[in-house]
């Protein structure tokens, strides 16, 4: 019973993450669904951070950032941390 309560939450916790987006001014990307990395620096400008694969935003909201990942010029995930 316990590891089928293991599997629910993880496959859970995928679909909250599969969801994740990002606001930039008054567009909203989405993970996922084909953005490119040219339409992110449009519409959210130069990231704080940037190497091949991975974009960071620091926002002003809660205090979070928003870490952005690539593969093949296109967003594929979304992961907000807290600043350190």
């Amino acid at each position: 019973m316990k590891g089928y309560s293991l599997i629910f939450a993880g496959l859970f916790a995928t679909s909250i993450h599969a969801g994740t987006s990002v606001r930039c001014g008054k567009w909203i990307l989405e993970s996922g669904v084909g953005t490119s990395n040219y339409t992110v620096l449009r519409k959210c400008g130069e990231p704080t951070f940037k190497d091949s694969n991975r974009w960071i935003y620091d926002t002003d909201s809660r205090k979070l950032i928003k870490i952005l990942h690539f593969h093949g010029g296109k967003l594929e995930f979304i992961r907000d941390e807290i600043r350190p």
